[in-house]
């Protein structure tokens, strides 16, 4: 069942940044979905591969996306 406040927020932002389906980096990072390397650079736990950047000019913030598996995380700020 839908929550009213993504009800509401349908009618502002696109499908894909509405509901649980993408956490923040933060969270990846936490959870240890996402590690960084020697370099700073954020890889997937599981690929072991450098997330790749999408940056999105009409979006707040980036999108952080492993190119083997398909995760993506969002990235505020």
């Amino acid at each position: 069942m839908e929550s009213k406040t993504n009800r509401f927020l349908r009618g502002f932002l696109p499908e894909a940044r509405v509901g649980p389906s993408m956490d923040s980096v933060r969270k990846g990072l936490r959870s240890g979905d996402i590690e960084k390397d020697t370099y700073e650079r954020l890889n997937c736990s599981g690929c072991e591969v450098t997330l790749e950047t999408k940056n999105d000019p009409d979006a707040l913030g980036k999108v952080r996306r492993c190119p083997e598996c398909g995760k993506e995380w969002q990235r505020i700020g």
